[in-house]
């Protein structure tokens, strides 16, 4: 039987579940709406973000070709032109690329293209003037009013489409953003698990190419900001990158940094200008680069004709290129001669008195002047005892010195490893007697073992690190003299049982002047000059010193050195 209460109560909840459920699905048709739309939008910010990029490289190729030009035309020859044909082709293809991402329709690219394909044309015509024998006829034509005016035109509508295209990358990419906040608010009414979902992954996907964004233009301020000059070249030696600061350094120059230009140029604009120069010609300057390109990581001083000093550290990167940091060390250079004039200057003054003040209290203390009272004897021992001291100070300033000079006495010849071990031993034996410590040799090495280096400096070497190991260690050790044979060194070892070297000195161990701060330290004596003289000059002979250390039980250091077979020194 019909029952109207029945009837209206299903009615009435079918109607309240409609009022209720109808607000949710239009909201999110609506949401589908605007999800459409943002994802278009999205794509048209990465299509302007790819457009920007475009013309940025293109800027980039039409610099390299003008620059490419004028190297052929100023400096001709097979490889210049080679050159200028390499830089064409990337230009094209550049010019390519960007009408490829330019939506149909638009043509506000087209009369910058027109402009460049017809300077292709003019260089090309240039090209062929030089063929001819008609270089001065080409230089005479890029002098023209009207070939600098184009050239300015040119220049002027790429920066503007630089310009155009980076404004409307970043109010498209504005405009996205904005279209995933108006979802985010419409899909909340549904609220359905789905539109959630989906907010989630565009705010997600926003703040994802936000986050992208963002890094790139940290790289970039980075790059901008730094203090040291920055170039990239690429596998095939072309310039990719480059930082502002390497067009401060280098004024003279600057318009040949830009992407696409090929080391070589570089050199010889540097030479054309008058900044690089080398005995050898920049030719052979340009082939030594080369070779040193097969050098995974380098460190070296280039000296400018105006003075400068700029230090060059270059590493090889995965994909095959080659990353420069360039410093200027002028300051730093020029500081570190005027120290060491310094230093040479007060140690040579200081010698000549310290001699006659040493041998007056020799005299004075063998009984020259007459006898002594006891407690003058003893101040005139001290006194004499000091003296010595300074005069060893002296020394190792003066022997600092000639080792950072550029030309050193050192003579590289094989030397008899088991002879110069035996001697090193011998020498500050009666040091270690005074002691109370007994300096042993341990483990064997053959008669005809060689080693490269300078006989004099390494007993130089050996005997600052023996006289250390006998100052720490304590009476009635032993110091231990040993040497093995690597694959193509030798490593010798110098091991004592002192209370080792602390944690908090151990990046100082071979400073000037380094010594552990401590009471019983200094007690020991010592300039702190030892151990920074001998890695001098273990550096010097292309070797390698260091040491472990571990606090009450003892220090090893050791030097390797390379080894000479018997055969070489024939």
């Amino acid at each position: 039987m019909f029952n109207p209460r029945k009837w209206l109560g299903d009615r009435s909840a079918a109607l309240t579940l409609a009022a209720l459920a109808l607000p949710g699905l239009a909201a999110l048709w609506i949401g589908i709406q605007i999800h459409h739309e943002t994802r278009a939008a999205a794509e048209s910010a990465r299509a302007g973000f790819a457009r920007l990029m475009a013309a940025e490289d293109l800027q980039g190729r039409t610099q390299a070709a003008a620059l490419a030009l004028r190297d052929g035309l100023s400096d001709p020859g097979p490889r210049a032109w080679d050159r200028f044909d390499e830089a064409i082709a990337r230009l094209q293809v550049a010019l390519q690329d960007l009408r490829d991402l330019t939506p149909p329709g638009d043509t506000s690219i087209q009369p910058l293209a027109q402009m460049i394909v017809r300077g292709i044309e003019i260089w090309r015509e240039f090209r062929e003037l030089d063929r001819l024998d008609r270089t001065q006829e080409a230089l005479d034509r890029m002098a023209q009013s009207d070939y600098r005016a184009n050239g300015a035109r040119v220049v002027a509508a790429v920066r503007q489409l630089i310009a155009d295209e980076r404004a409307a990358a970043i109010a498209r990419q504005n405009a996205h953003e904005s279209n995933i906040d108006r979802l985010l608010a419409v899909l909340a009414v549904s609220g359905t698990a789905l539109a959630g979902l989906l907010v989630l992954a565009l705010r997600m996907n926003a703040r994802d190419a936000a986050k992208r964004a963002a890094e790139s233009q940290r790289w970039r301020l980075a790059l901008d900001s730094m203090s040291d000059g920055l170039l990239y070249y690429d596998a095939d030696g072309l310039l990719a990158m480059s930082n502002p600061r390497v067009h401060t350094m280098f004024p003279q120059i600057a318009d040949i940094f830009v992407p696409g230009t090929h080391f070589a140029a570089v050199l010889r604009r540097a030479n054309a200008v008058g900044i690089l120069t080398d005995p050898a010609g920049i030719e052979a300057h340009i082939e030594r680069r080369v070779k040193e390109r097969q050098t995974p990581v380098q460190r070296r001083e280039l000296a400018l004709t105006d003075g400068r000093t700029i230090l060059i550290r270059e590493a090889n990167t995965s994909d095959g290129g080659r990353l420069l940091v360039l410093s200027d060390v002028t300051a730093e250079k020029s500081a570190d001669r005027a120290k060491a004039d310094f230093v040479s200057t007060v140690s040579h003054e200081l010698r000549t008195p310290l001699t006659s003040i040493s041998g007056a209290l020799a005299l004075v203390g063998a009984g020259a002047a007459g006898d002594m009272p006891p407690k003058a004897r003893q101040l005139v021992d001290i006194a004499n005892r000091n003296a010595e001291r300074l005069a060893r100070l002296v020394d190792d300033l003066l022997q600092v010195q000639r080792l950072e000079a550029p030309i050193d006495d050192l003579k590289l010849v094989p030397v008899p490893l088991d002879a110069l071990l035996e001697r090193a031993a011998r020498e500050i034996g009666p040091m270690a007697l005074k002691r109370g410590v007994h300096v042993a040799r341990t483990g064997q090495v053959p008669g005809d073992a060689l080693v490269w280096g300078d006989e004099h400096r390494l007993i130089q070497v050996l005997h600052n690190l023996l006289s250390n190991a006998v100052k720490f260690s304590p009476a009635g050790e032993r110091v231990e003299l040993a040497a093995r044979r690597g694959s193509d060194h030798w490593r010798i070892a110098v091991s004592d049982r002192g209370p080792g070297i602390p944690p908090a000195f151990r990046a100082q161990v071979f400073q000037r002047f380094a010594q552990a701060d401590s009471g019983d330290t200094r007690a020991r004596g010592g300039t702190g000059l030892g151990l920074s003289i001998a890695k001098a000059i273990v550096d010097k002979l292309g070797g390698r010193i260091s040491f472990e250390t571990e606090m009450g039980t003892g220090t090893t250091f050791t030097i390797e050195i390379s080894a000479a077979e018997p055969e070489r020194s024939a």
